[in-house]
C-alpha cells in the first residue's frame, strides 16, 4: 500500500527535470534510470481475489472494475484518497470517523462520480441527492458541480477547437412567445427552444464564480449569493424578453432549420441578452456550451 513504485507512476512525472549549469540549455532530465531499474507496477491479481470490506454502495462484480474484492485501492490511480477509507476522509473531515456505509449521499455521488461514473450505482445515488437537493443552494451547487465533473469526462476527447469567430452563422428575426432561463421559444419557430449561448446557468456556476470574486466567502455564503443572483435573473428575462419583444438571434449556420434545440446569442431592444447575463452576474460565460454564434456575444 506504501509502494513507491506505485506512488511514482500515479503522479504521471515523466522524465523529471532539473536545473544544471553544465549543460547547453540548463536541464537535465534524471528519472530515467530509475525508470529503467523500477518497472511499472502490473495491477492483475496473481491469485483468487478475497473479498473486502467497501461498503454496498460501491460497485462490484457487474462493474467495470470489481472494487469488492482485492485490494480496491490499487485499481485506480491514487486509490487511497479517492475511495472510502482514512486517506479519504483526512481530505474530507465532514465524514471523518463515519463508518463508509453512512457517509453522506452527496459525498458517496462525488466518490462514484470520479472512480464509476458509468455504474448503476452512480446513477442511483445522483437520483437521491437530485431530490435531497431541491431547495438547499448549497447542496444543489455541490450536486451539479459533479454531475458537470461527470459530463466532461464522459466527453473528454482530444480534438481541435472549433474555428468559433469565422464560422457561418444565421441571423433570424421573431417575436417571443416565452422565454426563461432554458431559452426563448418563437412564434415564427414552433416547436424550437433556441437556448442562451456559451452561458451556464446552474447553481453551481454561479457558485463558482462568487467565490472566484471572493475568496474569503464561504461555500454556504456563496450559495446563498448564487441563489438570489438566479431570482434577479428570472426577474430581468421576464422583463427584457416579455412575450411579444420583437428579437433578433444569431445562431449556428443552418441549426434554426435543422435542430429543435438551438444555441443563440439574442438581441432585443439593442441590448445584447446573453452580453448582459454575463456582465451582471446572473449567468457564467462558458465556452464550452456555445458554437459558431458565440462571435455576436463580443460584437
Amino acid at each position: 500500500m506504501d509502494s513507491v513504485t506505485r506512488q511514482y507512476y500515479e503522479r504521471s512525472l515523466g522524465a523529471g527535470m532539473f536545473v544544471s549549469p553544465e549543460t547547453e540549455n540548463g536541464l537535465v532530465g534524471y528519472s530515467e534510470p530509475f525508470r529503467r531499474f523500477v518497472q511499472h507496477e502490473g495491477f492483475t491479481p496473481q491469485v483468487n481475489e478475497v473479498p473486502n470490506t467497501m461498503p454496498s454502495w460501491i460497485p462490484g462484480d457487474d462493474h467495470l472494475i470489481n472494487f469488492k474484492k482485492g485490494d480496491p485501492y490499487t485499481k485506480v490511480d491514487e486509490g487511497y484518497a479517492r475511495l472510502p477509507g482514512a486517506r479519504y476522509e483526512a481530505l474530507h473531515p465532514e465524514v471523518e470517523g463515519l463508518n463508509p456505509e453512512d457517509y453522506p449521499d452527496i459525498n458517496k455521488l462525488g466518490i462514484l462520480g470520479d472512480v464509476a461514473p458509468y455504474s448503476r450505482e452512480y446513477n442511483r445515488v445522483r437520483g437521491v441527492v437530485d431530490k435531497q437537493s431541491r431547495g438547499d443552494p448549497e447542496l444543489r451547487a455541490r450536486y451539479e458541480q459533479i454531475v458537470e465533473q461527470v459530463r466532461q469526462t464522459k466527453e473528454s476527447t482530444l480534438q481541435v477547437d472549433q474555428r468559433r469567430f469565422n464560422a457561418p452563422v444565421d441571423t433570424i428575426e421573431g417575436t417571443v412567445k416565452s422565454a426563461s432561463f432554458h431559452g426563448v421559444e418563437l412564434a415564427e419557430y414552433p416547436g424550437r427552444t433556441f437556448h442562451f449561448s456559451s452561458v451556464g446557468s446552474s447553481m453551481a456556476d454561479l457558485v463558482a464564480d462568487q467565490l472566484g470574486k471572493a475568496n474569503q466567502m464561504t461555500r454556504a455564503q456563496a450559495a446563498g449569493v448564487a441563489d438570489n443572483k438566479l431570482r434577479e435573473r428570472d426577474n430581468y428575462l421576464a422583463g427584457a424578453l416579455a412575450e411579444g419583444t420583437r428579437v433578433n438571434l444569431t445562431v449556428a449556420r443552418g441549426a434554426a432549420e435543422n435542430s429543435q434545440s438551438v444555441r443563440a446569442v439574442s438581441e432585443a431592444d439593442g441590448v445584447n441578452i446573453n452580453r448582459q447575463l454575463i456582465d451582471q452576474g446572473y449567468e457564467r460565460f462558458r465556452k464550452d456550451l456555445g458554437a459558431a454564434e458565440e462571435q455576436a456575444i463580443s460584437l
